[in-house]
């Protein structure tokens, strides 16, 4: 008997899809009462969320929606708690987590209309609002998401913060980029002076990545549809070739 080569390609496909079925990870939606990071309503706005060891008990708790932090009690159940976010109402509050003062706890970065705040975490608990310096919230710092990344290798992590034009109202921003000078204080300077922050367009979400592989933090940033240019932006940092970072 001569067998056809479609039925052996069928029998080899029905082998990987069994295969695959065989291992196939299943997920059911958590409903529980008691579990509050389930069942508490969401913002009505564009909210970000975080995974991350707030308290440092080695189990992963749950950042929503700009203010709401839910522990990991190690058993699956999540119960809110008070971190001393306060409640800013807007739209676009991407978040970003990073131990910028390298005190062993992490710290938050949330970016969102009209306020974008830095918050440190006091490592008992409680985040507290950076008022002081280029990086403070009272400052029209309008974003729809950050990113930490340390841009120009000095040890210490920076941010980045994008501004998409026409989505947030006037005046329209650039992006901000800003540098963290480190200890003692770890305050943070505005960069002003590169391709980062001079532009303006519908930047939305942006992200550090040594892409080239030169032992240097690029970054990328995609590109909303308020003007429709359909165009995401790609800058390679020249930290390795030049000495100067992005």
């Amino acid at each position: 008997m001569t067998w056809s080569k479609q039925f052996w390609v069928s029998i080899a496909v029905c082998i990987v899809l069994a295969n695959g079925t065989s291992t196939a990870q299943n997920f059911v939606r958590v409903i529980d009462a008691f579990n509050e990071a389930a069942t508490d309503s969401g913002d009505v706005n564009y909210n970000g969320a975080a995974w991350l060891d707030f308290d440092n008990d080695a189990d992963e708790d749950l950042f929503v929606d700009r203010n709401r932090m839910y522990r990991n009690d190690g058993e699956g159940v999540f119960v809110e708690m008070n971190i001393g976010v306060f409640n800013i109402a807007g739209l676009g509050n991407g978040c970003s987590w990073a131990d910028y003062d390298n005190d062993g706890d992490l710290d938050l970065y949330v970016a969102s209309n009209p306020y974008s705040v830095l918050y440190r975490n006091d490592g008992a608990g409680e985040l507290i609002p950076i008022e002081e310096g280029d990086i403070n919230w009272h400052l029209d710092h309008r974003a729809f998401a950050c990113a930490w990344g340390d841009y120009d290798s000095d040890g210490n992590i920076d941010l980045a913060v994008v501004h998409p034009a026409l989505f947030m109202g006037a005046p329209v921003l650039t992006n901000m980029m800003y540098h963290n000078d480190g200890p003692p204080n770890y305050n943070f300077s505005r960069v002003t002076d590169n391709d980062v922050v001079m532009g303006q367009a519908a930047y939305t979400v942006g992200m550090f990545s040594d892409y080239d592989l030169d032992g240097d933090q690029d970054f990328f940033i995609g590109s909303g549809p308020v003007q429709n240019t359909g165009v995401d932006y790609l800058y390679r940092n020249q930290l390795t070739e030049t000495g100067t970072a992005i």
